[in-house]
């Protein structure tokens, strides 16, 4: 399976349905798999858990001031 970080719904872009998934994720009411999840995580802090963090990423990365990293670690 191919992660693109930052893209939630698996649609193969990174858009406002996945900012709007972020933030359901982030308030409990949107349980993804275990993929989705991987990808809400496209900071990839060190605490390794989908955070505000994650939300401001996605939010930069479509108001293109800045990229989400697709670089394995």
């Amino acid at each position: 399976t191919i992660i693109l970080f930052g893209d939630i719904d698996k649609s193969g872009a990174i858009n406002s349905i996945d900012l709007l998934k972020l933030k359901q994720i982030i308030l409990g009411s949107f349980t993804p798999d275990a993929v989705s999840m991987l990808a809400a995580n496209c900071s990839r802090d060190n605490l390794n858990a989908v955070n505000a963090l994650d939300l401001l990423t996605i939010k930069k990365h479509i108001l293109k001031t800045a990229t989400i990293d697709q670089a394995a670690d």
